[in-house]
């Protein structure tokens, strides 16, 4: 367990959001160094994470925007392939779950639908960096935000990611 990813107990249960993976695939100079921590607790079984499905789709958009599928094929075989990580369909209970929590807490549809597959699937934390997902804490999961464990020690206001 790491310095920065401290705050999350061993042998918590994860749902990673899109941008946890986006930080950790570009080694995004802010936050890297606290992506590459919890990947490494995720690879190492340190904890157990699920994504939803529509990461999937949100993080391949790039590499296909610019014709790139050699990448996108290579991205997608490593989230299908990565050890104590399960990507979980986008079924009817999540999608009523999503609509509820949607209507609830004024979610935008891709958010409500990973906030319902961490509840869906007994996640005790959701790892991002929007701090629009705070107001779910609500229902009983905590929310883990990459900017609120920066390793420099500064807090950004917000972040919409």
């Amino acid at each position: 367990m790491g310095p920065l990813t401290s705050d999350i107990p061993e042998g918590s249960r994860v749902l990673l959001d899109s941008v946890s993976i986006v930080y950790y695939i570009e080694h995004n100079p802010r936050y890297d160094a606290a992506a590459s921590e919890i990947m490494h607790r995720v690879y190492g079984g340190d904890l157990s994470a699920v994504a939803s499905v529509l990461t999937m789709t949100e993080i391949l958009i790039s590499a296909y925007k610019i014709g790139d599928i050699r990448t996108a094929r290579q991205v997608r075989s490593a989230l299908e392939r990565m050890p104590n990580l399960e990507l979980v369909d986008v079924d009817a209970i999540i999608a009523d779950r999503a609509a509820e929590l949607r209507a609830k807490h004024n979610l935008r549809t891709p958010d409500a639908i990973h906030v319902a597959t961490a509840l869906e699937s007994g996640m005790d934390w959701i790892v991002s960096n929007d701090r629009r997902l705070r107001r779910v804490e609500a229902e009983g999961i905590r929310v883990w935000l990459f900017d609120d464990h920066l390793d420099d020690g500064t807090a950004a206001s917000s972040s919409d990611t």
